[in-house]
């Protein structure tokens, strides 16, 4: 699982619904409405020297047909179902870690973080296979009383 599968799986989500999906690297010339879909990381977090928690970042902007507020509170709340949803992405179910909304003259932006636990890049180490260990005979008794009283 890697940043590109999270984006692809937010946007099929988007889609689900109706919505237009356009690459975030495009400026100008996009028909409306439509949605721009960033993410990236903004935390990694090491637990040990296997495993990591990578916080993602994920800002959605609408870009709304007519620039009003009833059409922006709409999509809000249909955003809002959708991503209190589990997001599939390969094997996995990802959460949204709280939702927020802010709106500017002619955009909506809906941004939220996804955590997820992950190997980190260490290469594991190559033991010895373990073997039976052989104990002391005298030691076979050991703990054990005869008598009680």
């Amino acid at each position: 699982m890697n940043l590109i599968d999270i984006k692809t799986a937010i946007a099929e989500k988007i889609q689900s619904i109706g919505g237009i999906v356009t690459a975030s690297e495009v400026t100008e010339g996009f028909d409306k409405p439509t949605y721009f879909v960033d993410i990236f990381p903004s935390d990694i977090e090491l637990q040990n020297a296997y495993y990591e928690i990578v916080t993602l970042n994920v800002e959605i902007r609408y870009v709304p047909l007519l620039e009003t507020s009833e059409e922006c509170i709409k999509i809000s709340q249909d955003l809002k179902a959708l991503f209190t949803a589990p997001i599939k992405v390969d094997d996995r179910f990802l959460n949204a870690g709280g939702i927020s909304f802010e709106m500017d003259a002619i955009t909506m932006v809906c941004g939220f973080p996804i955590s997820y636990m992950q190997n980190t890049d260490t290469a594991f180490s190559d033991y010895e296979n373990m073997q039976n260990i052989k104990m002391k005979e005298d030691l076979i008794g050991y703990g054990i009383t005869t008598n009680s009283n």
